[in-house]
């Protein structure tokens, strides 16, 4: 059986779980002198293996286990796509809009609508942003109409670009949007086919770790924008739009 190397020796000592250990106990446990569990801990840490943790003389923990740990927690709570709405609806309105500078607008979540006839197949948005825009340097306001197609990750798939692509029948913007609890990875063919998909369709493509923390978000592709049928997009605000938001609409055209 080949020796394990000072560093997995001491690794193996850290709690698996993601608990922190103390730096006295860590340091007792593997039986060193202060210069060599220091040089070791140190190794570790630049390797991005274990990290610092709070405690009383300092303590450590392992990274990937924790971050595990952490996953595992946030997959819990959601199971189902429609566990997603709301949380992903409240970054929208506390985060997206201020990152994209989107002002007087209306949020909403379309995908509950029960048996309404909404259109067709893949007339239904998840999610939508109707916003009126004004700009200091050109005449009159613009109407957008952005749209967002929510999916777990066991339901990433291609096909999903598709779904949004419809969109584009009223939508200005269309954004793909998956829940990827184990964050991108580019090694995975399917991910990087949907990726160039969504290139090819002008559709935008947003993952999340975490639905209510948008510091986990990432926009891989930006969408861009079309300009649908007016008639249309009318009658998606028509079908598909609260009351409430429609009055609103009609308060940010006037």
């Amino acid at each position: 059986m080949p020796r394990l190397s000072d560093k997995d020796i001491l690794l193996k000592a850290i709690p698996e779980n993601g608990e922190a250990i103390g730096n006295f106990t860590l340091k007792g446990k593997v039986k060193w002198d202060d210069e060599k569990y220091w040089r070791v801990r140190d190794e570790l840490i630049n390797e991005g293996l274990i990290s610092i943790g709070k405690g009383k003389g300092g303590s450590v923990y392992q990274v990937q286990a924790l971050n595990e740990k952490l996953v595992q927690k946030v997959s819990s709570v959601y199971k189902k796509e429609k566990d997603l709405y709301k949380p992903f609806l409240r970054v929208i309105d506390d985060s997206f809009v201020k990152d994209k500078n989107i002002k007087n607008y209306i949020s909403q979540v379309t995908a509950n609508q029960g048996q309404k006839n909404t259109g067709g197949k893949w007339s239904r948005p998840d999610v939508v942003i109707i916003s009126v825009n004004t700009y200091s340097y050109l005449p009159g306001k613009f109407f957008d109409i952005i749209s967002f197609e929510l999916k777990m990750d066991a339901d990433f798939n291609v096909a999903g670009v598709f779904e949004a692509a419809a969109h584009s029948k009223f939508a200005t913007k269309s954004y793909y949007v998956a829940y990827l609890p184990n964050d991108w990875n580019s090694d995975i063919p399917e991910y990087e086919r949907i990726k160039s998909e969504c290139e090819r369709f002008g559709i935008g493509l947003i993952y999340f770790t975490d639905p209510q923390k948008y510091e986990t978000y990432e926009i891989l592709v930006e969408p861009k924008r079309r300009s649908p049928d007016p008639m249309d997009m009318d009658q998606f605000i028509s079908i598909q739009i609260e009351d409430e938001n429609k009055e609103k609409i009609n308060e940010f055209l006037q």
